[in-house]
């Protein structure tokens, strides 16, 4: 029975009126019957369905003689409606439907609204012309024009459906088939399990995977897709930013129009080229591209780091002086670099195309322990801050070069003493000759003064 008609029937066709102080009669009908004090009002029909109004607190009971609660129904269903009539299928038990052509087949199952069709067991339809067909038990759906088609999932917003076991649809036409997949936004999918999508023209088709933004895919087992335009088509590929593709797998595609076409590559990117994309050209690869430069800071004051300015090729480290203390000049020089023993060699299990140059961090420790950087953990590895060898080979230099000038004062001295030395040999050697050269007159004047 419905219990709007019953509540109605009840109104008009029953009334209580007061006979004495302690009884009260009941007119049903025109047959009026007396009742006595401490008694509940009782209607039992020809079904043996009974209809009780409690005498001590008012609560009415439809298919229970102890109703609990002021309006207590048990073992039927519940129809509340103003048009057309809502419908329930005859072996449906405990459903309920607030509104009008509501049609409820499913025990235990609940619409309100206009036009909503319940199919699921235990389930729930809000709005208008939404469904729950029979996969959809325990499920719930509001709005418009929403279906809840798989156990335990929520539909809501318009046009939204649900076909994945345990999934969330809301928006306007989202869509989540994958089993505990969540679909948020406007025309989203989300097929894979364990899936997320959220945004507009948002896909997730991977195990795990999230895509959320405008117009943006994650196709692979965990992969990430965020912003505008993005794929991540690897597995555990992650694709953030605008058009950004991230393609095989574990990949990185992050900034503007970057693309990491191979596997563990990272690409980052700005759009400094004008729309021109930049991509990986190697596995594990990382490729970067910022048109204004770069700059890296090792300390939370921003007085340590290094910076590579637009147009150039090498890092610079900062060097303000307005970032520096304690400044004085090094002591070390030739002296140094004397003691330093330049190797070549190969890395343990790197591959050995070639030699490479440098020293040994546990010798230089020893001679310049300024520069070497000395791990807490003894497990970890000693390094070589190679730029801070400049310093000390400019201090050698300029050591070199005072030496060399004094030296060349010298030399100059030495040359100029030579010089002289070299004059004064010249014109002894002349003196030599004119008095090698007088004996030899001498004699020819006197033979010439014989012949006469």
């Amino acid at each position: 029975m419905k219990t709007s008609r019953l509540l109605s029937t009840l109104a008009l066709g029953t009334v209580l009126t007061a006979s004495s102080a302690v009884f009260a009669q009941v007119k049903i009908g025109t047959s009026p019957t007396t009742i006595s004090a401490n008694v509940n009002l009782e209607v039992q029909a020809t079904n043996n369905h009974r209809t009780v109004i409690r005498q001590d607190n008012g609560f009415v009971g439809i298919g229970t003689i102890t109703p609990n609660a002021h309006l207590n129904v048990e073992a039927g269903n519940m129809s509340v409606s103003n048009g057309a009539d809502n419908t329930f299928d005859p072996t449906v038990l405990g459903a309920a439907s607030i509104g009008r052509g509501n049609i409820n087949r499913a025990n235990w199952a609940v619409s309100i609204g206009q036009e909503n069709a319940v199919a699921g067991i235990r389930s729930l339809a809000v709005g208008y012309q939404n469904s729950i067909p029979v996969a959809g038990d325990h499920s719930f759906v509001v709005g418009q024009s929403n279906m809840a088609n798989a156990i335990n999932s929520f539909a809501g917003g318009n046009g939204s459906v649900t076909s994945g076991s345990t999934s969330m649809a809301f928006g306007l036409t989202a869509r989540a088939s994958g089993a505990y997949a969540i679909s948020l936004g406007r025309e989203t999918t989300a097929s894979g399990t364990n899936s997320i999508a959220a945004g507009y023209s948002a896909v997730a088709g991977g195990s795990a995977s999230v895509a959320m933004g405008n117009d943006v895919s994650a196709s692979d087992i965990g992969a990430v897709s965020l912003g505008w335009l993005t794929q991540a088509n690897g597995p555990a590929s992650v694709a953030l930013g605008y058009a950004c593709f991230a393609q095989q797998n574990a990949s990185i595609a992050i900034g503007n129009n970057a693309r990491a076409n191979h596997a563990d590559a990272f690409v980052f990117s700005d759009n400094s080229s004008g729309g021109v994309a930049i991509g990986s050209w190697a596995d594990n690869t990382m490729t970067m591209r910022f048109g204004g430069g770069y700059r890296f800071y090792t300390n939370g004051s921003h007085t340590t780091g290094v910076q590579l300015t637009p147009g150039d090729v090498t890092w610079g480290a900062i060097s303000d002086i307005r970032t520096k203390e304690d400044i004085s000049d090094i002591e070390s020089g030739v002296a140094t670099i004397m003691q330093l023993r330049p190797k070549k060699y190969h890395y343990k299990k790197a591959e050995k195309k070639h030699f490479s140059l440098g020293f040994i961090a546990q010798e230089m420790v020893k001679v310049l322990p300024d520069i070497v950087n000395v791990p807490e953990d003894k497990e970890d590895f000693l390094s070589i801050r190679y730029t801070e060898l400049v310093p000390v080979l400019t201090k050698a230099i300029q050591e070199q070069q005072a030496e060399i000038k004094e030296q060349q004062a010298e030399i100059d001295v030495l040359k100029a003493r030579l010089s002289k030395m070299d004059a004064l040999e010249a014109k002894l050697a002349a003196f030599e000759a004119k008095l090698e050269t007088a004996p030899a007159a001498n004699s020819a004047s006197a033979q010439l003064v014989n012949s006469k």
